[in-house]
């Protein structure tokens, strides 16, 4: 027999999880044990993007929080010689700050690759959560991801924010890479609550560097000619 687990971190946890089956098509199977562990109400719906589908999420409402708003990680390494995997690992590597005048406030810079991966899938994403918004007097967002999946989470809680005035009531990130720079940060919605959890020596949380480790490592002799502008 299986149920919702007990903590709302947990329960994200596996819904970051569940956001792994979504197929290049845009099917999902629910598999055990982490698709009981949400506690869905109904099924979630998949939504994929992007060049070969690499961006994913789900959208769902679970018993205990409401709804539910999961994006998949980075496609897992198991065959670089197929065009999806390495797309979605080249995305990556975009991490150039970028900023984003018409969606974010001034100052605020996001990781390109990250950002691109939201916005291919922002148009059907918006339209659904609207959807479920409209139809529930309190409603209550939660927003999750694992590794790349997490630094999109961060990315869709501030454009939800600050262009459609939607505020998330938590955002849960599991081993999730930068998102943003220092202002980023200091503007991201401070009655957002934010869960992040990160493994000890994991070096997906570690990137992109700062820029006084970039300083630091073009310092090290014979990795100089590496950092040149």
């Amino acid at each position: 027999m299986t149920s919702t687990t007990t903590t709302r971190d947990c329960r994200l946890l596996c819904a970051a999880t569940c956001a792994y089956d979504i197929t290049a098509t845009g099917s999902f199977t629910s598999v055990l044990p982490h698709y009981p562990a949400v506690g869905w109400k109904g099924a979630p719906t998949p939504y994929f993007a992007g060049p070969d589908n690499i961006n994913a999420c789900l959208i769902g409402i679970n018993q205990e929080d409401g709804i539910v708003l999961a994006f998949r990680g980075t496609l897992p390494p198991t065959n670089l010689n197929l065009p999806p995997q390495v797309r979605d690992w080249m995305q990556d590597f975009l991490a150039e700050p970028v900023a984003e005048p018409r969606s974010l406030p001034d100052g605020i810079k996001v990781h390109k690759g990250f950002w691109s991966a939201v916005d291919s899938l922002w148009p059907q994403m918006l339209h659904a959560l609207h959807d479920l918004l409209a139809r529930d007097p309190q409603p209550k967002l939660y927003i999750t991801g694992h590794s790349k999946g997490g630094a999109m989470a961060a990315i869709a809680a501030a454009r939800l924010f600050f262009q459609e005035n939607v505020r998330a009531a938590g955002v849960y990130m599991f081993a999730a890479p930068r998102a943003g720079n220092s202002t980023f940060v200091a503007g991201f919605p401070s009655n957002v609550r934010v869960g992040r959890y990160e493994q000890y020596l994991d070096i997906v949380p570690l990137v992109p560097p700062h820029l006084h480790f970039i300083e630091l490592l073009a310092e090290v002799p014979g990795l100089d000619d590496l950092f040149e502008d």
